[in-house]
Parts: C-alpha cells; structure tokens; sequence
C-alpha cells in the first residue's frame, strides 16, 4: 500500500460562521475539484474518516458549527483528507499462476 502527501496552498474562503465544519469541507472540495467523499474507495474494514479538519492543533468535531468551535476570521482550518489509492493490485485465487514472466516485469 502506498501513501501520498499532498499540500496545497492556503485557500482563502468566504465562509459564513454558522456553517458546519462539514459544510466547509464540501466548499472545499468543490473548489478543489476533489471526488466527493461518498464515491471513494474503501477498504473491508477502513471505517476511519476520510476527512479531519484540524483548528489550533485540535480536530474540530463533527457536526459542530465554526463559530461554537471559536473559529474568528482570519484563522486558518486545516483539511487532513485521506483517499485511497490503488495501484498495482493482484488477485490471487485458487489454481493462479502467481508467478511472473518476463512480459510482466515489461511494466
């Protein structure tokens, strides 16, 4: 399995105080074009949020507005979102050659 980091630049956005820190990550990610969190890829057993919005070094829960979280203008949300990425995967079942050939290793 393989991870990757990516870091954006600060975005700056118009947000209205009374959103829920949900509401603000699906500004984001229509603004950065991301696939919605409900059409990503999950793993049997990967039950972990997808996304994670960090304030002052603390998560901001789920379902809480910006302002009850102390959120004021000027500060700055972090947006930790997680997707994964498959790349490489082999089956392997019963009865298949799991060997590989020259023509494989062609990659």
């Amino acid at each position: 399995m393989e991870t990757k980091t990516v870091c954006l630049d600060d975005l700056l956005m118009d947000v209205d105080l009374d959103s829920t820190i949900e509401d603000l990550n699906k500004m984001v990610e229509r603004k950065m074009q991301w696939r919605p969190v409900n059409e990503l890829q999950r793993l049997e057993g990967f039950t972990d949020p997808w996304e994670k919005s960090l304030l002052r070094g603390r998560e901001v829960p789920a379902g809480t507005t910006l302002r009850s979280q102390g959120v004021a203008t000027g500060d700055t949300i972090v947006i930790v979102r997680r997707e994964l990425i498959a790349e490489a995967w082999q089956i392997v079942g019963e009865g298949n050659d799991t060997s590989s050939s020259d023509e494989d290793d062609a990659w």
